[in-house]
């Protein structure tokens, strides 16, 4: 015969169940939102370890076409690094290298015109030492956000838009040769209000879609995230994550079901969600930009 369950246990277990959360659904509509940046602590707290990171691609060749200030150029083992970011094919430059033995200091082109100036210097990096598997091993990670003007291709023209990231440095070294690896991780992120169903009820809850593999776009459904805070404490918790779906079913109080579809841009100032049959003007979706002298649109 079976056990049976304490009478204690049994009520807990009753009162589980009773009190799980369905997951809460989109609902039909517009939504504005807002670019926010974590702090170092926010983004390595644990609730976003789901966040994958950029690596960079090094060269020891200064790239064509790329220049760099002579003062930045006197780094001891410099090498030239690039990350693809936005949903065109350029590639944002940085350079790194040694100065007065520490390593590493680092310098990007944050404004993306292909100069790179000594007052592109990363702050707030901090570096450590340590050996591994008889390896030299140094350590570095800035602590403080950097920003990148971040070019997308729009509906009818190329923009920038200003985001932050964090970097992480390691540089193996044994007998005299050496190996670097870079990782660009997104401190950037966006927060917004949506309407969503419970099964139960309607109601408006806070959102956020997080940059998930840290190349600048936030609408790689399937690699980046979302959050619902649906216990509407005001935090957003790892288990209150889900991969970003274009297209979800949503049943409603009639119990009909319907396919619906999140059309979320690249880099947007609304997101939307309509019925998967339905086509909309995706510029209404884009910020409001002003043209400058680089041919570029500006916010």
């Amino acid at each position: 015969m079976r056990k049976l369950l304490p009478p204690l246990l049994l009520v807990m277990v009753i009162l589980s169940l009773g009190f799980a959360r369905k997951p809460v659904v989109p609902v039909e509509g517009t939504y504005p939102v807002k670019l926010r940046t974590f702090t170092y602590f926010d983004l390595f707290s644990g609730e976003h370890s789901d966040i994958t990171v950029n690596m960079a691609e090094l060269t020891e060749s200064q790239p064509e076409g790329l220049r760099v200030d002579p003062e930045v150029k006197r780094l001891n083992q410099l090498r030239y690094g690039s990350v693809k970011l936005g949903n065109t094919n350029e590639k944002t430059w940085f350079v790194v290298g040694r100065e007065k033995g520490v390593w590493p200091v680092v310098y990007v082109d944050q404004n993306n015109d292909r100069f790179i100036e000594e007052k592109e210097k990363i702050k707030g990096i901090q570096t450590t030492q340590t050996r591994r598997k008889g390896m030299d091993l140094e350590v570095g990670a800035n602590l403080i956000p950097f920003p990148v003007q971040v070019v997308f291709k729009g509906t009818s023209s190329l923009f920038e838009k200003k985001q932050y990231f964090f970097a992480q440095f390691e540089r193996f070294s044994r007998d005299g040769s050496a190996e670097e690896l870079i990782r660009f991780i997104s401190a950037s992120f966006l927060d917004g209000e949506i309407k969503v169903y419970d099964g139960k009820k309607f109601q408006q809850v806070k959102f956020r879609i997080v940059d998930g593999n840290s190349n600048g776009c936030f609408n790689d459904y399937g690699k980046d995230l979302i959050f619902f805070d649906s216990n509407f404490d005001g935090f957003f918790k790892k288990k209150e994550a889900r991969p970003l779906a274009e297209y979800f079913d949503f049943i409603g109080p009639d119990k009909e079901k319907r396919q619906l579809r999140m059309i979320v841009l690249p880099h947007p100032a609304k997101i939307a969600v309509v019925d998967s049959t339905v086509e909309i003007d995706r510029s209404l979706l884009e910020p409001v930009f002003e043209r400058t002298e680089s041919g570029h649109n500006v916010e």
